[in-house]
């Protein structure tokens, strides 16, 4: 990571949970570098509500760059500058969440990487395949459409091009007959109808186009 401006704190955001709840390991104000957790709450109209676990003085410049890396551990976090230790505190706050950088202003990252223990990447990898293998079982087969009637009935199915996320059934021309938008690909989106038939296109107009089938 290399800090373009000094004013703003540039870093590594960890245990995100939303846009304003996640802990932060930065560099700020050309002398610092501060362990924090950024509350969901702001105590004023468009102040950061910022809970600082530890800080240290630490003059750094924006001619180099400097390399971070939080470690956490259930509620033990240690923060390094460089492969030395600056950093260490406790919180339970949040007890999971995502890992990124963060930014208040110019700033350059690269060689971004997180890692998990052997154990935990081994219970992320069971989990993501029953997750795989519960939507094979709801759904026959993620890339197929698969339409059905009000008894569960399987009426039609198809494996269309770039089906991106389908979404409930549309009324578009207003005369009763449902469609289901598949997407806004001008050249394999669109919707579809019961039988399955690709009748509304989207060409780079963006107007959407009826075509009898």
């Amino acid at each position: 990571m290399k800090p373009l401006n000094l004013a703003e704190m540039t870093g590594l955001t960890f245990r995100y949970h939303t846009n304003p709840h996640y802990y932060l390991f930065a560099l700020a104000g050309g002398n610092k570098v501060r362990l924090a957790l950024h509350q969901p709450l702001e105590p004023k109209l468009r102040v950061h509500g910022l809970k600082e676990l530890a800080s240290a003085d630490f003059p750094y410049d924006t001619k180099r760059y400097y390399l971070l890396k939080v470690e956490t551990e259930g509620p033990d976090i240690r923060a390094y500058i460089d492969g030395k230790l600056i950093l260490e505190a406790s919180d339970s706050d949040l007890p999971k969440g995502k890992a990124g950088v963060i930014a208040g202003g110019p700033a350059r990252f690269e060689d971004f990487h997180v890692f998990t223990p052997d154990a935990e990447a081994r219970e992320i990898a069971e989990n993501i395949r029953k997750r795989d293998a519960e939507l094979i079982r709801l759904l026959k087969n993620p890339g197929i459409v698969t339409l059905f009637d009000s008894d569960g009935n399987i009426l039609a199915q198809d494996e269309p091009i770039h089906t991106g996320c389908p979404m409930l059934p549309v009324n578009w021309r207003g005369d009763g007959q449902e469609f289901v938008l598949l997407s806004g690909n001008s050249k394999e989106g669109g919707m579809i109808d019961g039988r399955p038939r690709r009748v509304v296109l989207f060409p780079r107009t963006d107007i959407p186009i009826w075509r009898r089938t």
